[in-house]
């Protein structure tokens, strides 16, 4: 069984949408703080901690692990990295000996955006693949660089 752990911040919602096609259960990280919805003064902040590796509060939604085999998580790149706000929730939720599949919506072409993402996994997990829309455009079998 499946668990979709998904953070969607955009006014189009990708990450969101593409999680909620994929079956099993669903669960939305939320920021743990108010985000100005100023669109420069928001992009330059969340670029700025994101760039910066900076903790986030996240809101984490209670999930029993032990009920899933696969855990997908469904999150953007920000600023050419993976959003903060997931970062921060698996440094902040560890789970281990799942498989894990990794899914970034970006509207970039640039490569390397999964560094530090399967840093942040557990290595107890297996990434068993890695999916990228760039521009809405599916590329599967991404390899970190």
């Amino acid at each position: 069984m499946k668990v979709i752990i998904y953070f969607s911040m955009s006014k189009k919602k990708r990450s969101r949408d593409i999680a909620m096609s994929i079956e099993g259960d669903h669960y939305e990280l939320l920021p743990g703080e108010r985000i100005r919805r100023i669109p420069i003064i928001s992009y330059l902040r969340l670029g700025f901690i994101t760039m910066k590796d900076k903790d986030v509060p996240v809101e984490a939604p209670e999930i029993n692990f032990d009920k899933y085999d696969e855990v997908v998580l469904v999150f953007p790149i920000w600023a050419a990295r993976v959003a903060q706000y997931m970062k921060s929730y698996l440094n902040q939720v560890p789970f281990n000996g799942k498989n894990v599949t990794l899914i970034a919506t970006s509207t970039s072409g640039r490569k390397g955006y999964m560094n530090g993402l399967c840093d942040s996994v557990d290595p107890s997990n297996d990434v068993i693949d890695i999916v990228m829309y760039k521009k809405d455009v599916l590329h599967h079998g991404v390899q970190p660089a």
